[in-house]
Parts: C-alpha cells; structure tokens; sequence
C-alpha cells in the first residue's frame, strides 16, 4: 500500500484495513521502544516516534518486500525515507515478538541515519553495522534470550552492542531541528 494510495481506500477495503493494524501494531512497538530502560533505545525510539509520527519518515505497508526496512523514494530532487513493512509483519509479530522488535530497532536505526543525512539514496554498510549494533543493543536486554540463528550471528557480531562499535556512534541532530 503506498502512502498516497491509503487515503483514496475506502475505509472497509481489507488492504487499508490490514495496513492500519500493522502501522498501529509498529506505533505500539515504537512507544515501547521509547520508554526502554535502556537510555540509547530510549532516544532511539523517541526520535523514531517523531519522525514517523510527523510524516518526516512516513510509514507505509508493502507486499512487494519480504522483511521491515527503510527505503529511499526518489521523484524528481526529492529524496523521501520511508519506513516499509512487509503485509504479513503482523503474524511475524505474534510468532517472534523479540525478533519483531529487533526489526522495529534495526530500522528505527536507519530511519535516525536518514535524519542525520547519512543515508541519501544508497544503503552502506557502515549504516548496515550501526543498525545490527542497534539491534544487540535491543537483544542485551533480554538475558534469558535463546537466540535464533539470526540473532546469534548479530550478537556475534557486537557481543557489547553499541559499545562493539563505537566508531559507529554519533551524537545525531535532535527532531527540533528539522528544517
């Protein structure tokens, strides 16, 4: 569902329906991000919250993507990031909420590069690192975790999170900034 199509929907058509429970299910998601005990995910989700609450990185539903990401859309000289979720997100919520999260951090990641201008049109792989790092940081939080194959190789990668890699950490502009 692309941003623009959501408001020409009729209210009852099962895409626009299914679109608002999973953009409600990632507001949930970011709220509890932001109330993290954790102060960098804390930060993290209250500038995620910002961003997509005012449609600076809008947040649209996709059934042409496989996992949740951050694109880049480009018409003409405007450049616009957006935060994509696959149509089926909402199962993989209920069957790996932890997983889920880490996604909703990942991108909450790349959505925080987007703002501070180091992604413009082509992912890196330093911004790639900076949201796995982001990701262990989320999965630290739970130390009772039994890792899934994917988790263990981000854990793996920054056994410290954040701290792994602190060539990847930046101070980035506060939303109030915004132009």
């Amino acid at each position: 569902m692309r941003i623009e199509d959501s408001e020409q929907m009729a209210d009852d058509d099962p895409v626009k329906v299914l679109g608002t429970k999973i953009s409600k299910k990632f507001s949930e998601m970011v709220d509890k991000l932001r109330s993290s005990s954790n102060p960098r995910l804390a930060a993290l989700g209250k500038l995620t919250w910002r961003l997509v609450g005012n449609r600076v990185v809008p947040f649209a539903v996709s059934q042409e993507i496989k996992v949740i990401g951050l694109g880049i859309i480009v018409r003409g000289d405007v450049k616009l990031g957006v935060i994509m979720a696959p149509m089926d997100w909402l199962e993989r919520v209920e069957n790996n909420p932890v997983n889920a999260m880490g996604g909703v951090v990942f991108v909450s990641s790349k959505a925080r590069d987007y703002w501070n201008g180091k992604i413009v049109t082509v992912h890196s792989e330093e911004d790639e690192c900076r949201a796995l790092a982001y990701e262990a940081e989320y999965l630290l939080t739970h130390p009772n975790l039994v890792p899934n194959d994917y988790q263990q190789k981000v854990l793996n990668k920054f056994p410290n999170g954040l701290a792994s890699a602190p060539e990847l950490v930046y101070k980035g502009k506060p939303y109030m900034d915004a132009a």
